[in-house]
């Protein structure tokens, strides 16, 4: 069982994350809180395995509290949820394993909060458009390449691709998704063809270099 700290200002939102996964057998809100204080207090008194965090809180910024709060709790994953998207990347380096907009699907929040638990990264789809490259990447590069390309994915590809990132296969995007896994598949392969890649490794170390994932999903890449 995933337990679940949300940290939000406001109730409408905390009500419905808590009814998002109310019927979920694999995670719980185990507790709310409404401002940086709350949350600080919350995870010395007990432990989460993910915290839900908004960027923005009555008494302080959410980047700035991840750290405290890995601080506190090193093995509690940090998921930030809110639409201030041009700040994913500030959020990653800070410490947050993933990023989701407020906007998304149910399924994507489940699906954060699930590859956060497990220490996989995840960014939901429009979040990611917001990514630069990685630290290191020079210009004309093939990775500055691969990311000019990554910004002309269409929204199913981009989807697709940050679903192949988490340790999703065909099948289950399929099912996620509402379409076939033949169609997975075709997506799949064109938006191989637009980053210039062969398959899930030269993926995984893709996303790797620019945030999205880390080594361990690298590793296991040749096993999907």
């Amino acid at each position: 069982m995933i337990t679940v700290l949300v940290a939000d200002d406001h109730p409408v939102v905390r009500s419905g994350v808590r009814n998002l996964l109310r019927d979920d057998a694999g995670m719980r809100v185990a507790a709310e809180a409404q401002t940086a204080a709350e949350v600080l207090q919350q995870v010395r008194k007990r432990k989460f395995d993910v915290v839900l965090l908004d960027i923005s809180l009555p008494d302080g910024s959410g980047i700035d509290l991840i750290e405290r709060v890995r601080a506190h709790a090193p093995s509690t994953q940090i998921v930030m949820f809110t639409n201030a998207e041009q700040e994913v990347r500030r959020c990653l380096d800070a410490g947050a394993v993933a990023f989701v907009s407020k906007d998304a699907l149910g399924e994507d929040l489940k699906l954060a909060i699930e590859s956060a638990a497990a220490g996989r990264r995840f960014v939901s789809s429009r979040a990611a458009r917001h990514l630069a490259p990685g630290p290191g990447v020079q210009s004309g590069s093939d990775d500055d390449r691969q990311v000019r390309a990554y910004e002309n994915l269409s929204a199913r590809e981009l989807e697709i691709m940050l679903k192949l990132i988490a340790g999703r296969r065909n099948k289950e995007i399929g099912f996620e998704l509402g379409i076939s896994e033949k169609t997975v598949a075709t997506h799949r392969a064109r938006m191989l063809k637009k980053l210039g890649l062969t398959d899930m490794r030269s993926l995984m170390l893709f996303a790797m270099r620019n945030g999205l994932t880390d080594w361990s999903a690298v590793e296991h890449a040749d096993e999907r």
